[in-house]
């Protein structure tokens, strides 16, 4: 009964999607939520958001789809035409340390740590069969799980995706000067303060902004 739910309203949603009605696409996806599996609603989500040029809330839907495990080509495509309008590569360029680390480890857990621990199991299965110490065994499980832990604890980093444009504030109070704007599309990454949060990256963006306004990707 629960795939036959399924069935119908991703027929509707595909029916009302192929007539370029994407107001109604829209509402059928968010009346179903529930009915949809998590992963396939914000993939569709994000596609029809993007129809609409709804460009924050776009990015927001694929990059949660991407975090649950849809890797297809059709998401990776439509979410660089998302940020290529967001202008995400300039305004998320980094300027720092920090951000070249938090970059570089954020393209690390795609995948690439995952490859790494894969190679270090399928080497050390090789060498221990030409027999191994209790040394080596336990460098060997060190260099398996080190990656896996590595793309676990980066996955879990808390970051938020801006959808509607918030003031920067100098410190956590409405009392505090403004520094500016955070633009709408950029992803951020924070430390909770009560009803505040610092921002940490991207650096260019430093200061603070009200909790509440923040679209957590989790």
């Amino acid at each position: 009964m629960e795939d036959t739910t399924i069935a119908d309203v991703l027929k509707t949603f595909e029916t009302y999607y192929a007539q370029k009605d994407y107001v109604s696409a829209l509402e059928t996806l968010q009346k179903s939520k529930s009915e949809v599996p998590s992963m396939l609603w914000h993939y569709n989500m994000g596609t029809v958001l993007a129809k609409l040029e709804n460009w924050p809330e776009a990015r927001f839907h694929f990059l949660l789809a991407e975090k649950m495990g849809v890797s297809h080509k059709d998401l990776s495509l439509n979410k660089k035409i998302v940020e290529s309008k967001l202008e995400i590569n300039r305004i998320e360029k980094p300027i720092s340390v920090t951000d070249y680390a938090v970059k570089g480890a954020q393209i690390a857990s795609q995948g690439w740590l995952t490859s790494l621990s894969l190679v270090c199991l399928i080497v050390g299965l090789i060498k221990l069969k030409r027999g191994a110490s209790l040394k080596g065994l336990a460098l060997f499980l060190f260099l398996v799980l080190a990656p896996l832990m590595l793309n676990f604890w980066i996955k879990s980093w808390p970051i938020s995706v801006i959808t509607k444009a918030l003031v920067i504030r100098e410190g956590p109070s409405v009392i505090f000067p403004e520094k500016g704007e955070l633009p709408v599309g950029v992803l951020v990454m924070t430390k909770e303060a009560g009803d505040w949060c610092e921002i940490y990256y991207p650096s260019r963006f430093q200061g603070w902004i009200k909790k509440n306004d923040l679209k957590v990707l989790e």
